[in-house]
């Protein structure tokens, strides 16, 4: 599977329908044994779908998300591609601007 040919006004709202479908934030403390944890937030997608991440991939880049990196999960048949604490939040902004903030999972929003 692709990413499908979108019209670039539409990339936003289907952005955040897909990521209300198969993304999520996690936050959280990395290098805890360290005598500074480091907290961070990292954004992920998660697809069946390698080419459809780059597809994503190409599309969040043109918005000015460079994201970080494509993987493929261990014993699983899905692949997640993942962004940085800057990126996050600005697919935040992108997701939820005041035209779309209405037509999404408000728990994901708060997250």
């Amino acid at each position: 599977m692709e990413f499908p040919d979108t019209p670039s006004k539409y990339i936003p709202s289907f952005i955040l329908g897909f990521f209300d479908g198969d993304g999520n934030v996690w936050m959280g403390d990395i290098h805890k044994k360290r005598k500074n944890p480091i907290t961070v937030i990292q954004t992920s997608f998660t697809s069946a779908s390698t080419y459809f991440l780059k597809g994503l991939h190409v599309e969040l880049k043109s918005l000015g998300i460079k994201g970080r990196f494509i993987y493929n999960i261990k014993n699983k048949d899905c692949a997640r591609f993942t962004l940085s604490v800057k990126d996050s939040l600005k697919l935040h902004k992108i997701m939820y601007n005041e035209s779309y903030s209405s037509f999404c999972l408000i728990r994901k929003k708060k997250v």
